[in-house]
Formats: C-alpha cells, structure tokens, sequence
C-alpha cells in the first residue's frame, strides 16, 4: 500500500494542505517500480528457498541422530552384538588353535616353507 496522497486541482484547499498532501511520506517509495518488486520478491523465494533446504537437511540429521540414540541403547541390539563378538573370538581362537596343531612343514633340504594364513 503507497503512503503518497494525490489530491486533483479541482477541490479547494491551501496551498500547504496540497503540499502535505502531494509528498510522499516515504522517499524510499517513490523510485519503487514494478521491476524492483519482482526482483526483491525473487529474491526473497530464493532465500526462503534455500532456508527451506537448510531445514530439511536439518530436520534428516536430528531424524538419524533420534534413530542412532534409539538403537544404541536398545537391548536387542545390544544381545546380537555380544553374541557376534563372542563369535568371532570363538572363531579367532580355533583358527589360532588349528594353525598351531599344524607342524611346520620342512622340504627335505632343511628349508622352512612360507605358510600363508590369513590374518
């Protein structure tokens, strides 16, 4: 909405009255065109724009941080984990137990052969 009043000539009034009356109250208003609306109104999608991605990239974060505090400290989770590393210390040490029952293979002329395990 323009602050500025326009009055015609055809009404009566003084001189000051019409001089009150014709000055915009808000300089910046005058130079106001339809090209300068549009481009502050570009810009301001943009910025709301990018506002709204920088929300949602936020809103994803929190979401997987709630997630990876639930699941840190649910006891189902907490069970599998055990039981896998109980496995796998299980495993390591009948693989260590089976590598060292086998004797060391020597060729006939005394040279030790390179086993290859993998570690």
């Amino acid at each position: 909405m323009l602050d500025c009043w326009v009055v015609s000539k055809h009404f009566s009034v003084s001189q000051d009255e019409e001089n009150e009356m014709t000055q915009c109250h808000r300089p910046e208003l005058l130079n106001y065109t339809h090209s300068v609306a549009m481009n502050e109104i570009d810009r301001m999608n943009r910025d709301l724009n990018s506002l709204k991605e920088v929300m949602i990239k936020h809103s994803v974060r929190c979401h997987m941080l709630e997630v990876d505090l639930a699941t840190q400290f649910s006891p189902d989770l907490q069970a599998a984990l055990r039981s896998t590393e109980k496995d796998c210390i299980r495993c390591r040490e009948a693989l260590q137990c089976d590598n060292d029952q086998q004797p060391s293979m020597l060729s006939s002329n005394g040279e030790e052969q390179v086993q290859v395990t993998d570690q």
